[in-house]
């Protein structure tokens, strides 16, 4: 597992850090539309498998939105908001069976999914467009990656009481607080070399905050996963499980980056 695990990483982290330094705007926004995809299959997989036609409204609604914002039409955004919502309730109305309550499936698990899936890839795509926007996601990259190593490292290490038993029973407080240690340091130490303009407070407390999220996107996913009763959301990454398996972090972390760059800063 560990060696699966460690091949798998030394494989695609270049691959991520190439795409996102050398990717232009067309090929960044593609991948997000890729991306998008396959976290909704795993997402729907994951909570209702036999929501097909659901997941390919889900996709297409994704890859709208991509498309939106990558021409820059972002007024349009609301409007295709509102039209998905029109479509979905239509949609209950024409499989409405007597017993069900009408604010469910697939109207629930459509929106969360989407929410969940493609807001934070919506968030990376603008972020990119930044002036120093490649930058700000790679230091994103290395808090979240710090975060994740040193929780795994220390918790099979140290770890002796357990975070959250029931949910992720192999998790520990220990080792949340050496993934906590690990991003802040990641973070602090990753903006000089980026000449990102943040003061050293500012970054060890952007950091702390950026690591907070994603451990508990980290549990979020893994409150999915035990809902549906697996223990991964696919078996695509070996030693990582699916996608979203491996994104879960990064779906928190992001819109943490983007309210501060875009509202906060």
């Amino acid at each position: 597992m560990l060696l699966w695990r460690t091949i798998s990483t030394l494989v695609l982290a270049p691959l991520v850090l190439l795409l996102l330094w050398y990717g232009n705007a067309l090929v960044f926004v593609s991948t997000m539309a890729a991306v998008a995809a396959r976290l909704l299959y795993e997402w729907y997989l994951l909570r209702s498998p036999r929501q097909w036609l659901a997941y390919l409204i889900s996709t297409g609604v994704a890859w709208t939105l991509l498309v939106t914002l990558f021409v820059g039409r972002t007024d349009l955004i609301v409007t295709e908001i509102s039209l998905l919502l029109l479509l979905l309730l239509s949609w209950r109305l024409w499989s409405y069976q007597p017993g069900q309550v009408v604010l469910t499936d697939p109207i629930d698990r459509s929106i969360i999914g989407l929410i969940y899936c493609v807001v934070p890839l919506l968030q990376m795509n603008t972020l990119h467009a930044l002036p120093q926007g490649k930058e700000w996601l790679l230091y994103l990259l290395m808090v979240v990656w710090g975060t994740d190593i040193g929780a795994y490292l220390v918790g099979r290490l140290m770890g002796r009481h357990k975070m959250a038993p029931v949910i992720s029973p192999g998790k520990s407080w220990e080792g949340a607080c050496g993934g906590l240690v690990a991003g802040a340091l990641a973070g602090w130490s990753i903006v000089p070399l980026l000449s990102l303009t943040l003061a050293t407070e500012s970054v060890m407390m952007l950091s702390i905050v950026v690591s907070v999220a994603s451990q508990v996107g980290d549990l979020i996913e893994s409150l999915f996963k035990r809902e549906a009763g697996v223990k991964d959301s696919r078996a695509l990454i070996p030693g990582h499980g699916g996608l979203l398996d491996r994104l879960d972090s990064l779906l928190f972390a992001v819109p943490v980056l983007f309210v501060y760059l875009m509202v906060l800063r």
